[in-house]
């Protein structure tokens, strides 16, 4: 795969001479691993591979196979010696039991889509940590207080996506006594860094040393000087079923020099969220880019060309188990004069049309009580560009 992609480029080994010239080798893209046969993207035989795994990835909706191995990357410090793991996809359990039993903690796997039964897993097997998403962990919460004492648990380690403040402030509130860690991860790389303790945020990750960090100009695809923000490129440094060489992740990141003030001492990376926010996840659930403009096309004619935004908010409530609701507000601009039953049109047609997540329809999740209630603010004219944003985050 590698040879046959860098036969097509004027690269050549006679050009890398130092770790300095990495960035004379050619990106990878996502979309390069897709084209090309499953078996050809296998590098180790069968017998030294440890599982098939798959994603649909946030801003696709193919299948997307990829050969693992064990995880690259150190686990998480933790002082613990039970963890449940709550896995989004069963298959994601052999990676992850055997990532903490390298640290010397038994891993108890539960079922995320039964968490009564899992919180009592937890209870009669004594556990001191969990491992889980940010919206399973606020589910959890209730069925453990249930059936045992949420005290307990020391560590809560958080996978998928990037809580806001104020729902990171709940956690801790509802997980009194629990640490709060996060890792940075993608399915073609594994774990690829955790979070420092004593960074400003829970998204600021250490450069782990099983990886290679770069940042580069999304655009351009030059390298970027520390301190500044591009797309974060990854490169494997052990040997992997598939190893990644200079991969786009598709995240907006920043490399920092300096080492951290942990006891770790590693230089760290912030991750800032997608690239472009084409995808943001959020209460369990995708906001995606695609998945707005198809809805939005009900009101096109009834908009300038492009003349919309996304809006996302954090709104809180007190029904349920969660302490926030995404709210969506709809900024657009109008062709010609609206009033309050031209507003009122439009929000309906959208909630009936824009998909939120797999299933539901924008409206579906209102009724639920998954959404907040959407609002329409409108704007004489909406900017637009190459680097225009559909989804706009304000978590």
């Amino acid at each position: 795969f590698y040879k046959e992609k860098y036969m097509k480029t004027d690269f050549g080994p006679s050009r890398f001479t130092s770790l300095e010239d990495v960035s004379c080798v050619p990106l990878l893209s996502r979309e390069e691993l897709l084209a090309a046969d499953l078996f050809q993207r296998l590098y180790l035989p069968l017998k030294d591979t440890e599982f098939l795994g798959y994603t649909s990835g946030t801003t696709h909706k193919e299948l997307f196979p990829i050969w693992r191995g064990y995880f690259l990357s150190d686990p998480p410090p933790l002082a613990a010696e039970r963890i449940l793991i709550l896995p989004t996809q069963p298959w994601r359990a052999a990676g992850q039991t055997e990532w903490f039993q390298r640290q010397g903690v038994f891993p108890v796997c539960g079922d995320v889509n039964n968490l009564p039964l899992a919180a009592e897993l937890a209870a009669v097997s004594k556990v001191d940590s969990i491992y889980t998403s940010p919206a399973a962990a606020f589910l959890l919460a209730p069925h453990l207080k249930q059936r045992y004492r949420i005290e307990n648990i020391v560590s809560l380690v958080l996978y998928g996506e990037q809580v806001s403040k104020f729902r990171e402030q709940k956690l801790k509130e509802i997980y009194s006594r629990a640490s709060l860690l996060a890792h940075y991860a993608s399915t073609e790389l594994g774990p690829a860094g955790n979070s420092c303790p004593q960074a400003p945020g829970l998204y600021f990750y250490h450069q782990d040393s099983h990886f290679l960090y770069e940042v580069i100009d999304p655009e351009s695809g030059k390298n970027l000087q520390p301190g500044l923000a591009g797309e974060l490129v990854v490169t494997t440094l052990d040997k992997a079923p598939s190893p990644m060489i200079r991969y786009r992740t598709g995240d907006m990141g920043i490399l920092f020099p300096e080492t951290c003030s942990c006891k770790e001492k590693r230089p760290l990376f912030q991750v800032l969220g997608r690239m472009g926010y084409d995808a943001l996840k959020i209460g369990g659930v995708e906001l995606k880019a695609p998945d707005f403009e198809a809805g939005m096309q009900v009101i096109a004619d009834r908009i300038k060309p492009g003349g919309f935004e996304i809006h996302v908010f954090d709104e809180a409530t007190s029904e349920g188990f969660l302490p926030a609701r995404p709210k969506l507000l709809f900024k657009l601009a109008p062709l010609g004069s609206w009033g309050m039953s031209e507003k009122e049109k439009a929000l309906s047609l959208l909630r009936s049309s824009i998909k939120i997540g797999r299933t539901l329809t924008l409206g579906e999740a209102e009724a639920r009580g998954i959404f907040a209630p959407s609002e329409i603010e409108l704007a004489e004219d909406i900017e637009l560009g190459p680097k225009k944003r559909v989804i706009v985050s304000h978590l």
